[in-house]
């Protein structure tokens, strides 16, 4: 199975949260995010999984948000990479 791990520009992280509203699912640094990241894929690599990295850009998640109607939160935020992965939006 292919997993999707999400990653963001360090230059756009702080933008992020402020974006998400300090979403609690959102890491509040950006180290815990990679640490974050690091744990859940090497646990999905353990199963046999994919782990397909997708990068997020702040300008594609506002858009993603604003075209969807989708809440600015983490879930969407999961949401959006993986139309970005699908190719479903750019």
């Amino acid at each position: 199975m292919e997993r999707i791990s999400l990653r963001i520009e360090p230059g756009e992280y702080e933008a992020f949260r402020q974006f998400l509203k300090n979403d609690r699912q959102f890491p509040e640094s950006y180290v815990r995010w990679l640490n974050d990241r690091s744990v859940e894929d090497d646990s999905h690599m353990a199963y046999g999984d994919t782990v397909r990295e997708v990068t997020v850009r702040l300008d594609q998640f506002r858009r993603y948000c604003t075209a969807s109607g989708a809440a600015p939160d983490y879930m969407n935020l999961l949401a959006c990479g993986a139309a970005i992965a699908r190719h479903d939006f750019k």
